[in-house]
């Protein structure tokens, strides 16, 4: 593949305070380091969380350096990698980028501060994004960039909310799965979501799958958002 000559970010000034302060910026694309692809980025979703960082709201913590490319959830195309990178045979491939320094362990291992799009951690919302090998996943054809993009903040909270409350050990483990997929282990039981974000709507998918509603349920499932969410 050419390389690439220009990458376009936008980037939260140190002074922002609305939205309309976000600064579009062409930047050098930087070369990957051993260990580390570089990911050519064909979608990118918004979160609530990217309007406290871009107004610097006390809400979401903080400080967060000037400069700072917003944006926590993308999808892309891996356009080049180090000799040393796993992914060195996988050009083309299409990927994830996993937003947060949490990639083992309990919730507890989990720093806000190290996320995508906040604190001294550039975003996605830019063309072109250097990552090292563990926050790269690979995905398949089934969805499309922007569908797979909405995924690892709305998605994975869904399905961890619920998880965590069938399955949720005191010491924030987790006990294994019970049974198949498609055991009906929700039944009887009432899940409530605030609101019709991208969460929400997850999570009511989600128990649809885990089989809280009934077969039947063409009703709830016609009310379901068309993705991505």
């Amino acid at each position: 593949m050419s390389p690439p000559t220009t990458n376009t970010a936008w980037t939260v000034p140190a002074t922002a305070s609305s939205l309309s302060h976000l600064t579009k910026e062409d930047r050098p694309i930087p070369q990957p380091g051993p260990h580390e692809v570089l990911v050519r980025l064909t979608a990118a979703t918004l979160n609530y969380r990217d309007l406290l960082v871009s107004t610097h709201n006390p809400e979401y913590p903080g400080p967060h350096k000037d400069g700072l490319v917003l944006g926590s959830d993308a999808a892309g195309i891996i356009h080049s990698a180090h000799p040393t990178s796993k992914w060195a045979n996988k050009i083309g491939a299409k990927v994830l980028l996993h937003p947060i320094a949490w990639e083992s362990g309990g919730v507890r291992n989990l720093d806000r501060t190290k996320t995508f799009g906040s604190a001294s951690e550039d975003g996605v919302f830019q063309k072109w994004k250097v990552e090292k090998d563990v926050k790269i996943v690979e995905v398949g054809d089934g969805l499309s960039a922007e569908e797979w993009a909405c995924l690892p903040s709305a998605g994975a909270t869904a399905w961890s909310a619920i998880r965590e409350g069938m399955d949720g050990k005191l010491d924030g483990g987790l006990d294994p799965w019970k049974g198949s997929f498609k055991e009906k282990r929700l039944t009887g039981k009432t899940i409530l979501t605030q609101g019709t974000g991208g969460t929400s709507c997850f999570a009511i998918q989600v128990c649809y799958f885990v089989r809280l509603l009934d077969d039947n349920a063409d009703t709830y499932r016609s009310h379901l958002p068309s993705a991505p969410l």
